[in-house]
């Protein structure tokens, strides 16, 4: 399986809520890079991989370890991303520690997919326009 590229800029949602995140606890990131890490080398299996029902394998959720709080995968983060396993790329869109929320609604979660489709679009027309 060829390694999955993580693009955790594409998101505007997930780029506020890990600034949020990074306030209340400083290894945050540190925590996420682990975590990405493990999803590139299969995100499919990697971080307790769940594909999220409604959604075709496109959405999925994946545990971290929150290190502020001495919480292994089980009771820290939660990454819900968008894959696309035809073309090896992941974005996260989401965020949210199991110590603030059991889980996203599905409302939320589609409101956040439809995001960066058109973030995707956006950037897609933008390098169209410049050649890129």
């Amino acid at each position: 399986m060829p390694r999955c590229r993580i693009d955790i800029e594409a998101s505007p949602t997930f780029q506020r809520l890990l600034r949020e995140y990074q306030r209340r606890y400083p290894r945050t990131r540190a925590d996420l890079v682990d975590a990405f890490s493990r999803i590139e080398q299969d995100p499919e299996h990697a971080a307790h991989a769940t594909p999220l029902i409604g959604f075709g394998r496109r959405v999925w959720k994946y545990r971290s370890k929150h290190s502020d709080l001495s919480r292994g995968a089980r009771g820290g983060y939660r990454i819900i991303a968008v894959y696309d396993g035809g073309n090896a790329i992941l974005w996260p869109i989401l965020l949210y520690a199991k110590v603030d929320r059991d889980d996203v609604p599905a409302d939320v979660v589609k409101r956040a997919v439809e995001e960066i489709r058109e973030a995707l679009r956006a950037a897609s027309s933008h390098d169209a326009q410049n050649g890129g």
